[in-house]
C-alpha cells in the first residue's frame, strides 16, 4: 500500500490485492510508519529495517514492566531478554509486516497502564490514550486483545476517589477522543463505506449479527492448508507461537 501511495499521491487503497478484497479495508497505522520509511530514499532500504525501531520498543517495554512489578533491574533485564529471544518474535525482524510493532506498541500501553496505577494523572493518561490508539489502529485482529488494557483503564478511572463523576467522565471522554483521533481512521472510513466499521470481519453477538461482513468461521476454516498445524509449523512456522511458551515457561520458573 505505501508504494501505491506514493505512486499515486493518496492514501486510497487497492480495490482488490492479489484477488482478495479483504486488504483495502485493514487498518493503515503500520502501513503509514512503513510509507514515512520509503519517503527519504524513495525505495524499500529503510522499509525492510521498519520493525527493528519496535522491536527494541518490546525490550524496553518489557524492562518498564518488570520494574513497575517490582522484578528489578537484574530479573526485568532477563525477562526482556527472554521475551526477544523468543524464535518467532525474533524471524520477525526480517519479515516486513507489522506484528513485531503490534506486540510493541501493545506492550508500551500495558506499560502506561501500570503507570496509571501508581499515578493517575492527566500526562498519563494522555500517552497511554495515544498508543492505545495506535495500536488498534495498526491490525483488527488487535482488537480482542485490546479488551484487556481497556478494562484495566476504565476501572482505574472510575475508581477516582479524588474525582467526582464530572472528572471521571471527563477522563473517558479525553481517552476515547484520543483514541479516535489516533487509531480509528480506517474504522470511520469502513463504516462510511459499509456500515461496518470492522470489515471486513462478521461481528455477532449471541448468534445474532451485529456488523456483517464477508470474513466469518468458514472462511478461515477454507483458508487452512493441509498440514498446517504439524508440529514444526507449530514450533518454527511464521504466525505460530507455541515456541513461546517453550522458551517463557522454562524461564518464568
Amino acid at each position: 500500500f505505501p508504494v501505491e501511495w506514493m505512486k499515486n499521491g493518496n492514501l486510497n487503497n487497492p480495490i482488490v490485492v492479489s484477488d482478495d478484497p479483504f486488504p483495502a479495508y485493514y487498518p493503515i497505522n503500520g502501513s503509514l510508519f512503513f510509507l514515512w520509511l520509503l519517503f527519504p530514499f524513495k525505495n524499500a532500504f529503510l522499509a525492510d529495517l521498519g520493525q527493528l525501531p519496535f522491536f527494541i520498543i518490546s525490550f524496553l517495554a518489557i524492562l518498564s514492566i518488570g520494574k513497575k512489578l517490582g522484578l528489578g533491574k537484574e530479573y526485568s533485564f532477563f525477562t526482556a531478554c527472554l521475551f526477544v529471544t523468543i524464535p518467532n518474535f525474533f524471524k520477525q525482524l526480517g519479515i516486513g509486516y507489522v506484528d513485531i510493532m503490534v506486540g510493541g506498541i501493545f506492550l508500551v500501553a500495558l506499560s502506561f497502564i501500570l503507570s496509571l496505577k501508581e499515578e493517575f494523572n492527566l500526562k498519563n493518561i494522555i500517552i497511554f490514550a495515544i498508543s492505545f490508539g495506535i495500536f488498534i489502529g495498526i491490525k483488527t485482529t488487535v482488537l480482542a486483545y485490546s479488551i484487556f488494557i481497556l478494562l484495566p483503564f476504565l476501572y482505574l478511572a472510575f475508581s477516582q476517589k479524588q474525582a467526582g463523576i464530572t472528572g471521571k467522565i471527563g477522563y473517558i471522554i479525553l481517552f476515547f477522543s484520543l483514541v479516535f483521533v489516533f487509531g480509528c481512521f480506517s474504522y470511520f472510513k469502513n463504516f462510511i463505506l459499509t456500515s461496518n466499521p470492522f470489515y471486513p470481519l462478521d461481528v455477532t453477538l449471541l448468534g445474532r449479527t451485529i456488523f456483517k461482513g464477508v470474513i466469518g468461521k468458514m472462511t478461515f476454516i477454507a483458508r487452512n492448508e493441509e498440514g498446517g498445524y504439524s508440529l514444526v509449523k507449530l514450533l518454527f512456522h511464521e504466525g505460530m507461537g507455541i515456541q513461546s511458551l517453550l522458551i517463557i515457561l522454562p524461564g518464568a520458573i
